[in-house]
């Protein structure tokens, strides 16, 4: 039952911190193209954070309980000497520093990013990724940021497509296609990476658990990738035609990425709990 509640608080993790980092660097990026539709990023960005907030809360007392559920000096010392500790002190930051920049104005967007790169930064010090050298744990931190600015795009865009006229959506997709086709390569290369790194492709190592599940999280990622490849080639010109289905059909698109993007996050808690070698 305690591995169950795990998995249950790292996919609270993923979905908290992936939403709220993402939407804050989505908007920084996507800038005043988002108009009338970044009015809703403090409010997702906020929701995000006190998810995660919860989430690192939960994780903490889950791994204080598998160390006997005792709160005293030796237990917190053993917490904090092992790469969860800093990862769990970095996700607590991250998340109190999105959450208080939700509503920053000016200059003090740059906590947004701060909070997002200090949230996202535990996935680099903790995990398989982590456990094996520095290179793919940075590795692993810069894969997390691309598919966190993809995620918050995509939820951005859905707004833009509810409340922009088409012609102003038809700008706002352009620019984000520019900045995709180098994210989302880079995401490629960095997840291409980590699964040459992380699993032997020897018969016998291919049949474990581990990688069975790894393979189950790549189908999902590259169902969400071919979707973000029929929105460029196939929606997106009719946005920019402004034909009136548009919208219509990015939206449509954007919901089923989501829901791989769902299913992607559900298979990584289950593949990190109950299949990692260092789970």
């Amino acid at each position: 039952m305690l591995e169950l509640f795990a998995a249950i608080a790292k996919l609270a993790l993923y979905v908290g911190s992936f939403a709220g980092a993402g939407v804050a660097f989505a908007s920084m990026s996507l800038g005043r193209r988002l108009g009338r539709s970044a009015e809703v990023a403090p409010k997702l960005i906020a929701m995000a954070a006190v998810v995660m907030l919860a989430a690192a809360i939960a994780g903490a007392a889950i791994l204080i309980a598998r160390l006997g559920g005792q709160v005293d000096t030796t237990t917190l010392s053993a917490i904090w000497e092992t790469p969860a500790g800093p990862a769990i002190a970095f996700q607590l930051a991250g998340a109190t520093l999105l959450l208080m920049s939700a509503h920053a104005k000016g200059s003090m967007l740059a906590f947004q990013l701060g909070g997002g790169v200090v949230a996202l930064a535990s996935f680099g010090l903790n995990g398989h990724s982590a456990s094996i050298s520095e290179l793919t744990g940075a590795i692993a931190f810069l894969h997390v940021c691309a598919a966190s600015w993809w995620l918050g795009s995509l939820l951005l865009l859905r707004e833009a497509g509810r409340v922009l006229p088409e012609p102003d959506l038809a700008s706002l997709v352009r620019r984000f296609s520019m900045f995709a086709i180098v994210i989302v390569g880079g995401l490629v290369a960095g997840g291409a990476f980590l699964t040459l790194t992380l699993v032997n492709f020897g018969r016998s190592e291919w049949l474990t658990p581990y990688a069975q599940a790894l393979s189950m999280k790549i189908v999902l990622a590259v169902a969400v990738l071919g979707i973000a490849v029929w929105n460029k080639f196939l929606i997106t010109p009719r946005i920019a035609a402004a034909d009136g289905k548009g919208a219509q059909q990015l939206s449509q698109s954007i919901g089923i990425e989501l829901g791989l993007f769902a299913s992607v996050f559900v298979a990584t808690a289950w593949l990190t709990t109950f299949n990692s070698p260092h789970a």
